[in-house]
């Protein structure tokens, strides 16, 4: 009879342990986690399509660096290539394309239009410097503004308002808010405060004339007992994330979203108001727009991790890193697009505009620039 019962009792445990294997498979299920999830990154929304996209060459040339990163102006006949050194300091190479370009130490660039761009440069005693420059065979610096207390900062340019936008923070972590038409013209600045508790863990994402954007993410052991089960699972292996969106103002700090996935978002769009974010179950990457309202507005799915690169200046396009390349994301129709090289060069960066794409491949030691017409 003993005997018995410990072949019962062990026969329970076997069960037991298939039951629980099972619910564990269940709930790491991607049906399962867009069922009972309440996290606003996680929505049913549909897998983007491959494609890859043979596409009309207008130029192509090298520079005798290796460069990090491209810009082109709105109808591509100007554009900013990217190069680092061993510190990380950035220099922007401006002019037009396929003609001599002319270097400028800084660390962002937008463009006002095909003949004139915006540089700022960090790091200027404790401030930043707005460039403009106007785009020609020899690009030059014709106008020139000083914003103090800024540490880190990035351009963008709304071409409905012809209002440029530098958002960054102070060395208190503040945020900073300056806009304006010309760079020698009237500016508004805005200086929002941000929770002492948020201010170290917080990166700026987007703003408006009213707040920014900022979101507070958090790593560690230490989120584990407030996860789920179902929030676990598809993490296995990774460090536990949560990632909460504040709308920081002139009233304080408001949550308006709050994630237990990986999260990064960045401007979606010049004008730098929206927000694009990409959020990681740890098997897809789920794609988001964050809306003005800071509504989540689900956009679709990729197998794996999806590295988002800043702003695309074309609306409804985006730029990612995804598997070993560069891709192309056209997001109201769920579209990613590999470039087909006719070198077989992998694609190592990519922007897009109204009318033109532009890449970088990386060979012999070169980086060659490819501008190609967009479909």
């Amino acid at each position: 009879f003993l005997a018995f019962d410990r072949r019962r009792r062990a026969r329970a445990g076997a069960l037991g342990a298939v039951l629980a294997a099972l619910l564990l498979a269940a709930a790491g299920s991607e049906a399962f986690l867009e069922a009972f999830s309440s996290d606003p990154f996680v929505s049913a929304a549909g897998p983007f399509s491959i494609r890859t996209l043979s596409l009309r060459r207008l130029t192509g040339f090298s520079v005798p660096y290796r460069a990090t990163s491209i810009h082109l102006s709105p109808r591509g006949r100007s554009i900013a290539v990217v190069s680092e050194n061993e510190d990380e300091e950035t220099t922007y190479h401006l002019g037009r394309a396929g003609a001599r370009l002319t270097p400028f130490d800084a660390d962002d660039v937008v463009f006002l239009d095909d003949d004139r761009a915006l540089l700022v440069e960090l790091g200027q005693s404790n401030g930043a410097i707005v460039r403009e420059v106007a785009i020609s065979d020899a690009s030059a610096v014709v106008a020139e503004r000083r914003i103090d207390d800024v540490i880190d900062a990035r351009l963008s340019f709304d071409a409905a308002s012809k209002t440029w936008t530098l958002l960054g923070h102070t060395r208190e972590r503040h945020i900073v808010r300056v806009a304006g038409r010309g760079v020698d013209d009237a500016v508004e600045e805005q200086r929002w405060t941000v929770p002492r508790d948020l201010a170290p863990r917080t990166s700026t994402i987007s703003s408006s004339e009213r707040a920014a954007l900022v979101m507070d993410t958090r790593y560690g052991g230490n989120l584990l007992p407030s996860m789920m089960m179902w929030q676990m699972t598809p993490l296995v292996g990774m460090p536990p994330t949560e990632s909460v969106v504040w709308s920081v103002g002139a009233r304080g700090a408001t949550e308006r979203a709050h994630a237990r996935l990986d999260l990064r978002c960045v401007s979606a769009g010049a004008s730098g108001t929206t927000s694009l974010c990409a959020a990681f179950d740890g098997v897809h990457t789920r794609l988001s727009r964050l809306e003005g309202d800071e509504h989540v507005m689900p956009l679709g799915q990729l197998a794996g991790r999806v590295y988002l690169y800043d702003a695309s200046s074309a609306p409804d396009w985006a730029t990612a890193w995804w598997k070993r390349g560069a891709v192309l994301l056209r997001l109201s129709t769920r579209e990613a697009f590999e470039i087909a090289d006719a070198a077989s060069r992998q694609v190592r960066a990519l922007t897009v505009t109204d009318a033109v794409i532009g890449a970088l491949t990386f060979g012999n030691g070169e980086t060659t620039v490819h501008l190609y017409s967009r479909p």
